[in-house]
This record gives structure tokens, sequence and C-alpha cells, in this order.
């Protein structure tokens, strides 16, 4: 503590750099899309299974559901960072996300836009962090630490929906 602050971690720094670098890799591929390939069908690795399974719908909704993902994670590490409890996510939640993501054509300059923006918002608030706050067990994610949450639900989900982009386009 210096002067009644806590100094803020080297692992957030680490943190931050991974999640820059996996927010701009994606935008920066969301952004080479063709037209064809923004409205061609997504799919979704078969390795990685979280609640019901999805539907294939345009990448460029896959796209704009990173990109909308965001917010909530930045709810989470928020209240992390003001040292109060963070929501779970429930059941209602995911279908309620769902719903919500099921635009028709989402704009991809403005999805791209979005990701490059929430994606620094992200890192800066990271940044930020102490080792205690990164060590914190958040209950968010299951019985992980607020580090490990960042790996899943953030980094993690950056490079998975990365991963099935590519393997969609084939390139």
């Amino acid at each position: 503590m210096t002067g009644g602050t806590a100094l803020a971690s080297t692992r957030g720094t680490a943190l931050a750099a991974e999640i820059e670098k996996a927010s701009a890799d994606f935008a920066d591929y969301a952004a080479r899309l063709n037209q064809d390939e923004w409205r061609g069908t997504d799919v979704n690795n078969p390795a990685v299974v979280f609640g019901e399974p999805d539907v294939p719908g345009p990448a460029g909704q896959g796209v704009h559901h990173v990109a909308i993902s965001f917010e909530p994670m930045l709810q989470i590490l928020g209240a992390i960072a003001a040292n109060r409890q963070p929501q779970r996510f429930t059941p209602e939640d995911l279908a309620r996300a769902k719903a919500e993501q099921a635009v028709t054509t989402p704009n991809q300059a403005e999805t791209v836009k979005l990701i490059r923006a929430k994606g620094i918002e992200a890192a800066q608030l990271v940044a930020g962090m102490t080792d205690e706050q990164l060590d914190r067990v958040t209950g968010v994610h299951g019985p992980a630490t607020t580090e490990e949450t960042i790996y899943r639900l953030l980094i993690g989900h950056l490079r998975w929906h990365l991963f099935s982009l590519r393997t969609a386009v084939g390139r």
C-alpha cells in the first residue's frame, strides 16, 4: 500500500496486454471479412459447450455477439474493482442475452469499432487491478478467481470465437 491506495498488479498489466491482443486480433480478422463471409454461416467450436448448443447463424451475428458480450464482463470487473460482489450469470440472463443478440444483420464497421473500444476499456480496467482483486474468488463462473474468470470469459471467449470464425470462413 502506498498512501492508503493498493498498487496495481503486474499480473493485471500482463492480463490487460492479453485482452488488448485478443481483442485486436478478433477485430482485425472481423474487419477483413467480405460481405459474403460476414453473411455466411458461422460455426461453433465443438470442443467448447456452454449452456444449450447454439444454432448456427450468420458470421456477423457471431461477431456481434462477441462485441456486446463485453458489457456484462465490464460490469463484473467493475464490481470487483469497486470491491463489490459481482452478479452471477443465471440461465435467464443467458436466454435474454441470446434473444437480444438475434439481430438480423449487424453493421460490420460499427461492430468492429465496438470490439476495439470495449477491448481497450476492459484492458484498462484490468490493468488497474491489484493482486488481491485478481485472486478474489468471484463465483461468477463457478469457483474461479477474478484472474481465471478473465481468462475464461473474456480472453478465452475472444480466442474461441476467432477460432470458430476462421473455421467457418476457411482462412
